[in-house]
């Protein structure tokens, strides 16, 4: 008997196709050749054990020097994606015979890529206020991303100062940190609105930016823009209703900023005064920038004449703001002058003889009167019967009266009103009222003169007393405020 040396082997060569893979659910298909390399035959069943697929073989066993093939596929899944490779082993088994180990490394293509939206409300303002940004951040690549961060560069791409990072809201389903391709994550950030914003006027960019430790960063950009409405006010006021006398008028004027900007240069012109208002009164801060909502206001004085008075016209007074944005606006005020009710003034000439009677001849007496207060400069008085007069209408003042003596009349008394004055007093006209100035005048003729020896020291003393009763004389009377 000869004894046989049997010596049973198996061996597996192990492939895989594709040799890459780049999505979730792609199949990777696996080959098994498995050879009998011994020389005794191996009764079957031929498996072939794999880590992660299971292999299908032909039935039955395998003759020495034969070979078969046995087949498997495997899923890709989100895993193996992230890992970067799948590899497995397998082995062979005939009849108690084991083959060698084989393993295949399939390489995964990854593509890294994170995107964001960012949106902003409101994206518009006329008054400073709060703007809230949402970005939205997704991962459009084939693999899950860690470390993500979002932030913002705050309307200022050269100045990375400034940036900020936006809050994490919501979106990691399964809170592993990691941004899977199914999640979407949300971000929040708010901006204040200032005035000064809405005051410049342009409109700011914010830009986004979204990265990761796998990818590269990406942007987007929201704009925030400004609507500007500029206007003012202006209202003019006077504390006087009207002016009866020469005095002072007190004007308000009040700039309004009724808009949504700040007004700058401001000034205010008087149509009476100019530009000589004084200084205005600042409701807010003293920045002369009239702010919104803030009040500008200037008090001042003119000065009503007595010419103005006597005019009595009204006093139409036009008061114009301007500033650098608008075009410039004017309120206006009248205050009428009231011409203050005339007076009457009667200067009433009586004459007497010596011995009280009336004189009865019609005497011419002339008055000389200084003021331009209603009264002429010149005018006469006739008597007739022992009296006349003249009525004048007067601007109300204060007047005086002085008469001199004339010739072959001696004045008596001057009365006012009936209270006896001293010659030349003065007397005040009122509004609406009549004063009446009263001259009694004595007719004192004047004597003839005898004829007389030439030298005689009588002769001289009548001629001496005869010249002195013969003195030119005259009435004057002066009137005048």
């Amino acid at each position: 008997t000869v004894t046989a040396v049997q010596k049973p082997a198996l061996s597996l060569v192990k492939t895989a196709t594709p040799t890459s893979y780049s999505a979730v659910g792609d199949v990777i298909a696996y080959s098994y050749v498995i050879t009998n390399t011994g020389n005794v035959s191996l009764a079957g069943p031929v498996t072939v054990s794999d880590d992660k697929a299971t292999v299908t073989c032909p039935v039955g066993g395998l003759a020495a020097g034969a070979s078969m093939t046995g087949t498997a596929s495997y899923t890709i899944t989100q895993a193996d994606l992230d890992s970067g490779s799948v590899k497995n082993t397998a082995q062979a088994q005939a009849n108690g015979t084991y083959s060698n180990y084989d393993d295949e490394t399939v390489t995964a293509v990854q593509k890294p890529a994170i995107a964001i939206v960012k949106e902003v409300a409101p994206a518009s303002f006329s008054a400073p206020g709060t703007a809230t940004f949402t970005y939205t951040v997704t991962n459009p690549g084939n693999v899950a991303l860690t470390g993500v961060t979002v932030k913002d560069d705050n309307g200022t791409p050269l100045n990375p100062a400034d940036d900020f990072v936006a809050t994490y809201v919501s979106g990691d389903i399964n809170s592993n940190s990691k941004l899977e391709k199914t999640e979407t994550w949300t971000y929040t950030a708010v901006r204040s609105i200032t005035q000064v914003m809405i005051d410049t006027g342009i409109a700011i960019t914010n830009i986004g930016t979204a990265d990761s430790n796998e990818s590269g960063p990406a942007t987007d950009d929201a704009t925030i823009t400004f609507t500007q409405f500029p206007a003012y006010t202006i209202k003019k006021s006077v504390t006087e209703t009207q002016m009866t006398a020469p005095g002072d008028l007190h004007y308000r004027v009040v700039l309004t900023n009724t808009a949504n900007v700040s007004l700058t240069n401001i000034s205010l012109d008087d149509s009476l005064v100019g530009v000589a208002v004084g200084t205005p009164v600042e409701s807010g801060n003293t920045n002369s920038i009239l702010d919104v909502g803030e009040n500008w206001t200037w008090t001042y004085t003119y000065s009503v004449t007595q010419a103005m008075i006597n005019a009595g016209t009204t006093i139409h007074n036009v008061a114009t703001g301007d500033c650098a944005e608008l075009e410039p606006i004017t309120s206006f005020t009248d205050v009428p002058i009231v011409k203050p009710a005339k007076g009457t003034l009667q200067v009433v000439k009586e004459t007497t003889n010596s011995d009280g009677s009336i004189f009865d001849a019609n005497v011419l007496f002339e008055f000389i009167a200084t003021g331009e207060n209603g009264l002429p400069s010149i005018f006469s008085i006739e008597t007739s019967g022992g009296t006349g007069s003249q009525t004048f209408t007067v601007t109300p003042g204060t007047y005086s009266i002085t008469e001199t003596s004339q010739s072959d009349w001696k004045l008596d008394t001057v009365t006012i009103d009936g209270t006896q004055v001293t010659n030349g007093d003065s007397f005040t006209v009122d509004p609406g009222s009549t004063v009446t100035v009263t001259f009694k005048n004595e007719w004192m003729p004047t004597p003839p003169v005898p004829e007389l020896p030439a030298g005689s020291l009588l002769g001289i003393g009548l001629l001496g007393l005869i010249g002195f009763v013969m003195i030119k004389r005259h009435t004057r009377v002066v009137l005048g405020k």
